[in-house]
């Protein structure tokens, strides 16, 4: 088997050598920007381990790997995001998660072989459940292996972080992922990769739907509130309709080519909306510099407040209110005052 995307060559040539050298530790943690593969690249070394094959693994043809693809080895175990009775997707993993899987991973391998768990993202496990993982990593079972996957890794304790072994997967260069999005048929790669900061899945899941013609909308709606020709609380609404995150994002991307802007107002290369420059220009002529860097620190809460059950339109009415106000500094001091005090 060869790596899922070819960007992921050499982070699967490192992990097949752990393998090989038996120098496999028992817990793995994988960082690397959302949208790199990283998921599909843990899935197919624990789909190595497992297979039957000592020549060519994963092999694809022995019992193994065939209760593998059909999803019921096992030996395996995953902790990931579960919807809730009303089937929405929560947005922590928690503790009872966590000790369902230690428990499984405490008994002997039903096959004789390794007994393996991915745990992702795992920067979603709230305190308690990531307090719980720690027994298991500071006692793991003789031949396994606990891999994590995390785009996040800043936001799992420091306890977790330095029980792991971790393997950071890099962006690939500007020239092969474009190449690869051009093979698949993406229109508009460049301005989808820019957007997506050089990560090639996220330009294509960016391009599969509508959201790049919207940001040109998204951006009258902010320049609107500014301007005082729409209220915070009207936008909010029309925004609320909309994912609460991809929105927080939206605003990061513009408030990050401000920045450049206003510092060094000729470097439009690095852009992350370059379509929309004139419209980025006149906002910027607008703004008060050490007030967007403030408010990247809100948009940063406001991207973990995100992911609690938080009210989303209070959230993003918020995050609208220093446009109102000319985004100015002391607003912004408020403003994310308002968002720490949660």
């Amino acid at each position: 088997m060869t790596a899922p995307y070819p960007w992921l060559e050499d982070s699967w040539r490192r992990l097949a050598d752990y393998h090989a050298a038996g120098r496999v530790p028992h817990a793995l943690l994988l960082t690397g920007p959302a949208g790199l593969g990283k998921v599909e690249l843990a899935r197919g070394f624990l789909n190595r381990l497992l297979c039957r094959d000592t020549e060519n693994v994963p092999c694809g043809q022995c019992d193994a790997c065939a209760q593998w693809q059909a999803g019921s080895h096992p030996d395996f175990h995953e902790v990931t995001l579960e919807e809730d009775d009303k089937g929405k997707l929560r947005k922590q993993i928690v503790v009872d998660q966590v000790r369902a899987l230690s428990a499984e991973m405490s008994l002997t391998a039903r096959q004789g072989g390794w007994k393996v768990a991915l745990i992702q993202p795992a920067d979603a496990m709230n305190v308690n459940a990531a307090n719980s993982l720690l027994k298991t990593l500071e006692e793991p079972p003789p031949q396994s292996l606990l891999l994590l996957v995390s785009s996040r890794p800043a936001n799992l304790p420091a306890t977790i972080r330095s029980r792991c072994q971790q393997l950071a997967v890099p962006r690939p260069s500007m020239e092969a992922s474009l190449g690869w999005l051009r093979a698949e048929g993406v229109r508009q790669p460049e301005l989808a990769l820019a957007y997506a900061r050089g990560v090639p899945l996220r330009a294509k899941a960016l391009t599969d739907g509508d959201f790049l013609r919207q940001r040109g909308e998204l951006l009258q709606r902010v320049a609107a509130v500014q301007d005082r020709g729409a209220s915070a609380v009207t936008v909010a609404g029309e925004f609320e309709a909309r994912d609460s995150a991809a929105v927080i994002e939206f605003l990061d991307a513009v408030t990050e080519d401000l920045v450049r802007l206003v510092q060094l107002p000729g470097d439009v290369a690095r852009l992350r909306n370059p379509d929309l420059l004139n419209s980025l220009k006149t906002l910027a002529d607008r703004v008060n510099l050490t007030a967007l860097h403030r408010y990247r620190q809100a948009l940063a809460e406001a991207r973990r407040l995100a992911e609690t059950p938080v009210n989303a339109r209070m959230l993003l009415e918020t995050l609208l209110l220093p446009w109102a106000a000319g985004m100015n500094a002391a607003t912004n001091e408020r403003v994310l005052d308002r968002l720490l005090e949660g």
